[in-house]
Parts: structure tokens; sequence; C-alpha cells
């Protein structure tokens, strides 16, 4: 139960931040960060303290490393991601556009090679949800690449597929499981 309430922050998280590219100062009474957003390279790692609920403790910080990816011509919001460490690894949250074929799911490649698949579970007033968990071995795969992508088909049979920079992931993953 905290586990999916913690993705579902984190997904949250990374729908609501504006603020990308600005670094706070964190306070040394607080273990860990109130408020952070690093960029590295392609990559941006950030972190919430989410206030506590009436008569519970104050939440752990919540932190992730993102990327969101806009069409140059207009801004429009073609996918954003999230990773999260996880015990196997990383857990991979998608927000993709309207208009998949939701059970063609989605397929990770990493410079050219096969790496991932995932399902998509659902579709939310920002875009359509797939969380993957990603193994240690597909982490690597991540660092040391240059490029990834992501195919999907949309409802009318057309597939395509969106490249990602993996510029900064390393660095930007280093920092994340720092925290």
């Amino acid at each position: 139960m905290q586990y999916r309430l913690a993705l579902t922050a984190a997904l949250l998280l990374a729908l609501a931040l504006p603020f990308a590219g600005q670094t706070q100062q964190v306070p040394e009474s607080i273990s860990g960060p109130s408020k952070l957003v690093e960029t590295y390279q392609s990559w941006i790692v950030r972190c919430v303290t989410p206030k506590p609920a009436k008569g519970r403790p104050t939440p752990k910080h919540i932190c992730e490393m993102a990327q969101d990816l806009t069409r140059k011509q207009d801004g429009q919001r073609l996918l954003s991601m999230g990773l999260q460490p996880s015990d196997k690894g990383a857990s991979l949250t998608l927000v993709a556009p309207f208009g998949l074929l939701l059970s063609a799911g989605v397929t990770i490649t990493i410079d050219g090679k096969s790496a991932s698949h995932g399902e998509f579970r659902t579709c939310l007033p920002r875009g359509c949800i797939s969380i993957i968990n990603l193994s240690r071995k597909t982490l690597d795969r991540l660092k040391s690449g240059r490029t990834a992508k992501l195919a999907m088909r949309t409802t009318g049979g057309t597939d395509f597929a969106i490249q990602i920079s993996l510029a900064g992931f390393s660095a930007a993953w280093k920092r994340l499981i720092g925290l």
C-alpha cells in the first residue's frame, strides 16, 4: 500500500512541478530535501517532502529523475517519464499522449537493442499511464547508452517511436540514489 501511495505521489510530482532547472537550498534541520530540482543534461532530479496527513507522521521525501518531451512547434507535451529506485532496479512511470492502442503497450529499446516492454494501465486527464519495472541490467544499459526509443501504436494502427536522450542519465541516477 505504501509503495502504491509513493508511486502515485511521484506521478503527481512529475505532472505538477513547473520549476524545472532551478535548485532549491535545503535547510540543515531537514533529513533530506524539502524541495529540490537539479538538471543533469537531459534529465532532472526532483524531490518534495509531502505534508503529513492529520494525525500521521511526516512522510519521507519523494524523489525521482524525470524527462519531459514537448513538441518544438507548439510546446505540446508528447511524453513525461519519471524513474524511482526500487528493490529490483527502478520503476519507470510514463505519461503518454492520448490516441494510443493501449493493448499494444510500449516497447523500450536502448541504442537499437530491445530492453523492456510495458502495458498501459489507464488514461487520466493528462495522458495514458504505463508503469514499467526496469531490472538492474536495463538500468546499466541506460547509464551507458546514448539514446532510448519508446515505440507505441496509435488506435489507427500506426506505429511510432519517441527518441529519448540518455545524456546525463548516469549522473542523475547517481544523484537520485544518493538522496
